[in-house]
């Protein structure tokens, strides 16, 4: 097998595992969105209508920014003990 081939081999397996990642991340940001949504609409607004009061809107702002944070702090511990296996099987 040329070089070649092999550089080639092993720029497709680069592109590939770029494309699952970029596609696990859609649907992670989908996932976050949906659920974010539901959980918190039905936390804030008891009886939906025509528009939010102000302080349907004030429980919605602040339980997305909740939501996210955790969602952070979980995707970072995530990542992080996704490194250390991969760090450790590499060994």
């Amino acid at each position: 097998m040329s070089m070649f081939s092999l550089d080639s081999s092993k720029t497709k397996k680069e592109e590939l595992k770029q494309q699952i990642r970029s596609e696990f991340a859609l649907a992670n940001a989908q996932e976050l969105i949906n659920k974010m949504s539901e959980k918190c609409y039905s936390g804030c607004v008891p009886k939906p209508g025509k528009s939010l009061s102000r302080t349907e809107t004030d429980c919605l702002s602040k339980c997305m920014k909740k939501y996210l944070e955790a969602w952070n702090m979980v995707s970072q511990a995530y990542t992080r003990r996704i490194q250390e296996e991969s760090a450790k099987g590499s060994k």
